[in-house]
């Protein structure tokens, strides 16, 4: 959940700003928007293990700085005493609610290389949605007249934006719902113990109920998720209620 807002604002935010870079050079190649549209295409490119395998030989086998797993050892001999007290699960807030401060940085810095690796993989899906959208707004009578009016370039960059969200909204909605039910890849690589290493031993393992109930699981996600985007797709934008 820790890489959900990285990669949708910032994934909006440079959608938005490559965008407006584009649009404003007009037939020219702007440094910003092809850095942004570069970086974007590289990282979809790469397979999602490729990043990870790739982060933990850098970060844990040369340099020591990150390392697999939810927690360090010192963290786990606090965590698995009797003094712990489990409030909700979460070891980032349940660490702050023991107060073990020590704790709940050693699980943000065991969260850094899944975030970066989700981040790396997903955030250029959102920039080049955004992008698309924007470029599609950017052109379109309301903004050519508004801009004829002299009406604020940032305002005008706001209404588009704000325009160019349904798109974006719909496919945040999918990744979210993703993100939730488990991310398989990133979890065995860092072996983190979440719903997607679950589903894959329930697999091995022939467990067809855990299947079934995940499944189940799933699809209310999907369903609520994909209920809340459609009522703030209609907000936003009530020509699509109507």
């Amino acid at each position: 959940m820790f890489a959900v807002p990285i990669i949708l604002l910032g994934g909006y935010k440079l959608g938005v700003l490559s965008a407006r870079r584009a649009h404003e050079r007009a037939g020219k190649e702007d440094v910003v928007d092809f850095t942004v549209r570069s970086v974007s295409i590289l990282g979809y490119s790469i397979p999602q293990f490729c990043v990870a395998l790739l982060l933990l030989v850098v970060f844990y086998m040369f340099l020591g700085w990150f390392g697999p797993g939810r927690l360090g050892s010192a963290s786990q001999m606090i965590v698995y005493s009797p003094e712990w007290t489990h409030y909700t699960g979460l070891y980032t807030v349940d660490a702050l609610l023991n107060g073990q401060l020590d704790v709940f940085i050693d699980v943000l810095k065991h969260l850094v290389l899944p975030v970066i690796t989700l981040t790396v993989s997903l955030l250029p899906i959102i920039i080049r949605i955004t992008r698309s959208g924007m470029l599609e707004e950017l052109v379109k009578p309301y903004v050519i007249t508004a801009k004829a009016k002299g009406l604020d370039e940032n305002a005008v960059i706001k209404r588009a934006g704000r325009n160019s969200l349904t798109s974006v909204l719909t496919v945040s909605g999918i990744l979210l719902a993703s993100m939730l039910t488990g991310v398989i890849v990133t979890e065995n690589v860092f072996l983190i113990n979440g719903a997607g290493s679950l589903i894959v031993k329930a697999a091995l393992q022939h467990d067809y109920a855990l299947l079934v109930g995940f499944s189940l699981v799933f699809f209310l996600i999907f369903t609520f998720i994909n209920l809340a985007v459609d009522i703030t797709c209609a907000y936003i934008n009530p020509r699509i209620s109507r």
